[in-house]
């Protein structure tokens, strides 16, 4: 049990908790509802609400950065009031930092974040939107309406938060609350990887005197039938509200959806509120299977050389055996092989100067990264400057020239607005000046 804690928070701000990793599944997301308490301004009803969301490591994109592996994400979220339109948003950048691709692979490793903020009662469109960077090439997206409730002067209980792990913690941390580290598990997944249940809640409202509050468990089946009944817990009052965390050891309970209740009862006045919240448990696994590569080793590894970044070819070379399958494993899974070996083979075939792959050229590595541009304008005659290409990729907003400099049929990029290549110094002494008018 935890004592009770105060929430210090100023009314209607946001707190945004960065990234941590969390070994689960798949991308969820989940909320709960907490009391919040100004004191002399109780009749606000306010209400803190955590929203906590996670996704598979495998969905971003990494780099090797002094040796760290380093990934990156935009988030964007949106809460608005449906009755009064209010509304709030935010938008970030954010880091991540893996462990390395063997622990991440092996241990299913989820990004893990978790946004609080403060709201009347109501209903609320919530939309969270997740851009990987820095191709900003996928987006992971979630739209739903959250209920938030407000409590009374009645005896209440919060929303049940979920958790793979609930520690002490001495030192603050970005989801640490009373003392506590709290780890939520947004999708509610249990089993074997997870065969103990953490749970946090609050109460409210317990009559202030020296008796005792008693909480029971129980957990039900879909259909609100009682499976497991556990021994309650009768715990001396320390205030009007606390704040609890509890454990249950899943273990024997056969895969299915489940209802972990939770009951409060005053023992002063006899006065009893409960809090229902949905779990699974998976079927049970010894250990996370890991799938066997759709292509060549070979192949994968030769096309994972052409596009990879510097840093992270050097990363790769240093890995083992293992940890080099681990690594395109991870690679390969978050993009799409065939497209990207197709773009190699176009790039080979048609961008091909004397023995020079097409793969190596200019033009060739642009159209391998990026695909093929949506217009390509073929300038070969243009008095002042020396043939060139203009390429523009309007969905992404970029745009990429390319100048025969040496007469010699290789398209050397000359200008590009992406913020990920390089413009060689002095570049607009090759370009058209009507055509530099345009670009400044």
């Amino acid at each position: 049990m935890i004592q009770m804690w105060k929430i210090n928070l100023l009314i209607f701000s946001i707190i945004f908790i960065s990234i941590s990793l969390l070994y689960a599944e798949k991308l969820s997301v989940d909320w709960a509802n907490f009391k919040y308490s100004l004191e002399k301004n109780d009749t606000l009803r306010l209400s803190l609400v955590e929203v906590y969301f996670s996704a598979p490591y495998y969905e971003f994109d990494y780099q090797v950065e002094n040796e760290t592996i380093v990934g990156r994400y935009h988030k964007e979220i949106f809460i608005k009031n449906i009755m009064t339109e209010e509304s709030i948003s935010e938008t970030a950048n954010h880091r991540i930092i893996l462990p390395s691709f063997q622990v991440a692979e092996s241990k299913d490793l989820k990004v893990l974040d978790i946004y609080r903020f403060i709201a009347q009662p109501g209903r609320y469109l919530l939309k969270l939107t997740i851009t990987v960077l820095p191709q900003a090439h996928k987006t992971l997206s979630y739209l739903d309406t959250i209920e938030i409730t407000g409590y009374s002067d009645k005896l209440a209980l919060s929303d049940i938060t979920l958790a793979s792990l609930i520690v002490q913690d001495t030192i603050p941390s970005k989801f640490t609350k009373g003392g506590v580290k709290i780890i939520p598990n947004p999708d509610g997944k249990f089993g074997k990887a997870y065969a103990i249940l953490y749970a946090y809640l609050e109460g409210y409202n317990l009559i202030a005197d020296t008796n005792f509050y008693e909480l029971k468990y129980r957990i039900l089946n879909r259909d609100q039938m009682v499976i497991k009944e556990l021994p309650a817990e009768k715990i001396n009052k320390s205030g009007k509200n606390f704040a609890h965390t509890f454990a249950l050891n899943t273990q024997g309970l056969p895969p299915d959806e489940y209802l972990l209740e939770v009951t409060l009862k005053d023992l002063s006045t006899g006065n009893e509120t409960k809090k229902l919240k949905e779990f699974f448990i998976l079927e049970p696994t010894t250990a996370v299977v890991t799938k066997e590569l759709p292509f060549d080793l070979q192949e994968a590894e030769a096309i994972f050389k052409v596009v990879a970044y510097e840093n992270e070819i050097k990363h790769y070379e240093h890995l083992n055996k293992k940890g080099k399958i681990e690594y395109l494993r991870r690679y390969w899974r978050a993009r799409d092989f065939s497209e990207i070996k197709n773009r190699v083979r176009y790039a080979d075939e048609n961008y091909k100067v004397g023995r020079i792959l097409g793969r190596a050229t200019d033009r060739g590595k642009i159209y391998i990264k990026y695909g093929k541009p949506d217009e390509v304008v073929i300038h070969t005659m243009v008095e002042h400057t020396k043939p060139h290409e203009h390429w523009y990729y309007y969905q992404q907003g970029l745009q990429f020239i390319f100048v025969d400099i040496r007469g010699d049929s290789n398209f050397r990029l000359i200008y590009t607005n992406s913020t990920s290549e390089v413009k060689p110094p002095n570049w607009e002494k090759y370009i058209d000046p009507l055509e530099l008018e345009d670009l400044q």
